[in-house]
């Protein structure tokens, strides 16, 4: 019997997207529908206007064997679809990505390094919310270990599992010139990405160096994919754990990627992941020095390339079924979900 999967209803940079063409892939049914429909290059199966989320979120249990609720939220307020879900018996994920479930104490606990962005006033608000969701629930999916340090006092089983990316080739590498050094960052929130030390190493470097910063905000993925195209280095964000999405797009183009790394919250799939990390103090001279290494960068380009391939959506499919298959009979606990199965994993913070 084909397993039928209903994934939404919020989507971030392309993953929920990502995750039904990998699903697809493993022969999967599934129905992506969204709050809105998808900008860009993506598309959704349905985009629900605001009235038509509670019939569609009361008639999914019976279409549907597996719902997968993306950033934290189910379609309706009060999580009462996800209630009427388990009435059904069906199997029930969620999946939190950091903006979703970040807990100021928490955070300023353990010394993640956007501890001093978040606002303890909406702590209390989004443990409301992770307390509903996990009593709703068979299980929480996340990209990382500090996102599981978070979900993990509220869920009986929590799964790290690598971030799905849509299958979308590279853009092919055009009007990249030998006098000039173009460095891409993509702030969607410069305060979080750390936009303003890019700025201040790059206009550091700009006297010494040909160098060309290319900043992207609230770009189309077209936009973002041909300014990767041209460049020679991304620098994703300062106050990161692990590797986001622009990150991921940015290796699969081939280019060294930039970016703060917190070894605490990396799983075990994430051991080769080939970022370069540096930090506010260090982002100048290290650019500087890939500025002038061009076998570095291409190496870090190939393995990043290579990188991106074994994490690709049809691997976050098979990484997918094998949570749906074990959430509802595994042990509690915190596992790391790959295409190979899952395992647990012996300690996460907590």
């Amino acid at each position: 019997m084909t397993l039928r999967v209903a994934i939404g209803p919020a989507e971030v940079a392309g993953t929920s997207s990502a995750l039904a063409a990998g699903l697809r892939e493993h022969g999967v049914d599934v129905e992506l529908a969204l709050w809105s429909p998808l900008p860009g290059a993506f598309e959704s199966d349905r985009a629900l206007p605001r009235i038509a989320r509670y019939g569609y979120s009361m008639g999914a249990p019976a279409r549907r064997d597996v719902l997968h609720y993306q950033f934290g939220r189910t379609w309706v307020p009060g999580c009462v679809d996800a209630a009427w879900a388990a009435l059904w018996g069906r199997t029930r994920v969620v999946s939190f990505y950091g903006d979703d479930c970040r807990q100021a104490d928490v955070a300023a606990r353990h010394g993640w390094p956007m501890a001093h962005l978040k606002d303890p006033a909406a702590d209390r608000g989004i443990r409301r919310r992770l307390r509903r969701l996990a009593r709703l629930c068979h299980g929480a999916v996340v990209m990382d270990l500090e996102v599981a340090s978070y979900v993990t006092p509220f869920f009986r089983r929590v799964y790290v599992t690598p971030v799905p990316l849509h299958e979308r080739a590279a853009a092919a590498r055009t009007d990249r010139r030998p006098d000039r050094f173009a460095v891409v960052h993509a702030p969607s929130d410069e305060r979080v990405k750390g936009t303003p030390a890019v700025r201040r190493a790059a206009d550091a470097l700009a006297r010494r160096l040909p160098l060309e910063l290319v900043l992207l905000s609230n770009r189309p993925h077209d936009d973002v994919r041909a300014a990767l195209a041209r460049a020679d280095v991304a620098i994703d964000q300062l106050h990161s754990v692990s590797a986001s999405v622009f990150a991921l797009e940015a290796m699969r183009a081939g280019l060294p990627v930039l970016s703060h790394l917190d070894r605490r919250g990396l799983a075990p799939f994430h051991d080769e992941l080939p970022i370069v990390h540096v930090t506010a103090d260090s982002l100048e001279d290290t650019l500087e020095q890939l500025a002038h290494d061009e076998g570095r960068r291409r190496k870090l380009g190939e393995a990043g390339r290579r990188y991106v391939e074994r994490h690709s959506a049809s691997e976050a499919g098979a990484s997918a079924l094998a949570i749906y298959e074990h959430a509802r009979k595994g042990e509690p606990g915190v596992y790391e979900a790959t295409a190979e199965g899952v395992r647990r994993l012996p300690e996460v913070p907590a």
